[in-house]
């Protein structure tokens, strides 16, 4: 997978000469406490890879927003992020978007992740250190306080679906329950019922069934 994409993901304490770092977890306009770190060059790289996000970028940072004709051959991707143009901000030499809580929380910065790296970027944070196969609800959220690329939910919903590791973990449908009855013994301890569940993925210390 994509090096720096796993970095961003992994979970790092903060470190306090960070200068030359970027949050991946968005950044508190109000309460600058980042939780997750990457190299600044590294992702400036990322986004410079992507054209059109380059472009934004230089727009972004000389205050213009590029006319509609100089972006009719952008792709549909390029094109939702010019039409949020206004809320696209340069925090850390980082194109973000200014997301804006409507329930009084701080606003944030999303990063900007190209569409190429988003695959990457949502595998590592689904399955990667530490992502623990967050389902769809709680994947979005940590999506949503991190960064931002047009279609996002939608690749959640693909990610999570055709994740093998999630798939062989559901459950599915409860089957139907069979009638309960008395089970007969002529004293205790005579019979001993042991519910096993399974197979699950392989826990740390090599057990598969519950």
């Amino acid at each position: 997978s994509n090096p720096s994409l796993a970095t961003a993901v992994r979970m790092q304490p903060f470190q306090s000469n960070a200068a030359s770092t970027v949050q991946t977890q968005a950044v508190s306009q109000n309460n600058n406490q980042p939780a997750v770190q990457l190299p600044t060059n590294d992702f400036v790289q990322i986004q410079e890879s992507d054209l059109e996000i380059h472009q934004l970028r230089i727009a972004v940072i000389n205050g213009l927003k590029p006319e509609i004709d100089h972006i009719k051959s952008w792709s549909p991707n390029g094109k939702a992020l010019w039409n949020i143009f206004d809320r696209l901000k340069m925090h850390n030499n980082i194109l973000c978007r200014k997301f804006i809580y409507t329930d009084g929380r701080p606003d944030i910065f999303q990063v900007i992740i190209p569409q190429s790296a988003a695959k990457w970027y949502l595998h590592d944070l689904h399955a990667g250190t530490g992502g623990g196969h967050l389902g769809r609800w709680r994947l979005e959220a940590a999506v949503r306080a991190r960064a931002y690329w047009p279609g996002w939910t939608t690749d959640i919903r693909n990610a999570v679906a055709t994740c093998p590791q999630c798939a062989s973990y559901k459950r599915g449908k409860p089957q139907h329950k069979v009638p309960m009855k008395p089970i007969m013994a002529g004293q205790p301890w005579e019979i001993i019922n042991i519910d096993i569940s399974g197979p699950f993925p392989t826990s740390r210390d090599g057990y598969t069934y519950i």
